[in-house]
């Protein structure tokens, strides 16, 4: 890598970086120096968080990339749809079509506008060589949960649900499933303050709880109490635990990289606590047809 101010080679990008303090310049400055991008909607230069997110987005901030879509053309709109997909699938290396939450944390419209402007989404993914993990956008049936159905609360829950019909014991993961029903679906709760704390600060052992359910033939939905907009204002992604600081940014991430990963979990964000009380009985009067659905899409066109 050469070094735009001096013409210095170097090894790699880390040395490069290195480097740049006998300029006394930032690496963000530098990047905006010679590499200049600008936000497409109102020319502003491009914010510098990471090379990544400065070489891959086109917008300083969702407001600016919804005022830009209003105004573009509708094959302005799918040119770059098309493109920030394709560019994901290869620069990220992922095999799923990304769901309603991944699209909603990302600069590109979600799942009803692509449907609307394209036709079908999943048609779209996957003539550009993703793997659909969902096949459906409704569900076949709506109905209500039997009240013979008894809901399994795992012990160790704080502040429980209320459900008509339950029992109180320990579950391995998870913290709500129907009791004696074979499709093994387990609900996991939590508040936006928890959700936050859990993919922020404690991501890893999370994930070797979705590892173990995923071994026993388990699927996990994952409901937080609170919309992703709760989760961006969040308060504490303005603490500091272990001295690091925790962004929006990095807790999305962490849910990208882990729905990318596994095919047997989904997350869905609803209003409040009420809410969540009412989607999970829904789910679980939906049985195992709601694997088939991305729930998130489902809750947002009020179809959950």
């Amino acid at each position: 890598m050469i070094c735009k101010e001096c013409n210095v080679q170097f090894d790699n990008e880390l040395a490069l970086h290195k480097h740049l303090r006998s300029h006394k310049m930032p690496i963000a400055y530098y990047f905006q120096k010679h590499f200049p991008r600008y936000d497409l909607y109102d020319g502003s230069l491009i914010k510098f968080k990471s090379k990544d997110y400065y070489f891959n987005t086109n917008f300083n901030n969702r407001n600016n990339f919804s005022k830009w879509l209003s105004k573009a053309s509708k094959e302005d709109c799918k040119k770059y749809i098309i493109d920030f997909l394709v560019k994901r699938k290869n620069n990220k290396k992922i095999i799923y079509a990304p769901t309603q939450v991944e699209l909603k944390t990302l600069m590109c419209p979600g799942m009803k506008y692509i449907n609307d402007l394209f036709g079908d989404y999943y048609q779209l993914t996957n003539s550009l060589g993703f793997i659909n993990k969902f096949k459906k956008y409704k569900l076949d049936s709506v109905s209500k949960l039997h009240h013979n159905k008894k809901i399994i609360i795992d012990s160790r829950e704080q502040k429980s649900l209320s459900f008509a019909n339950t029992e109180i014991n320990g579950l391995k993961f998870g913290d709500y499933k129907l009791k004696y029903e074979d499709n093994k679906l387990v609900i996991e709760r939590k508040a936006v303050g928890d959700f936050f704390s859990t993919f922020g600060f404690q991501s890893e052992r999370f994930i070797k709880e979705i590892e173990r359910s995923r071994l026993e033939g388990y699927y996990m939905i994952i409901v937080t109490e609170g919309t992703i907009s709760d989760v961006n204002n969040y308060p504490f992604s303005s603490y500091l635990r272990n001295k690091i600081k925790i962004s929006p940014e990095v807790v999305f991430y962490t849910v990208r990289e882990i729905s990318q990963k596994y095919d047997s979990i989904q997350f869905l964000f609803v209003k409040n606590r009420s809410e969540s009380e009412r989607v999970i009985k829904k789910i679980f009067a939906c049985s195992g047809e709601i694997k088939e659905i991305d729930c998130q899409y489902i809750y947002d066109i009020k179809e959950l």
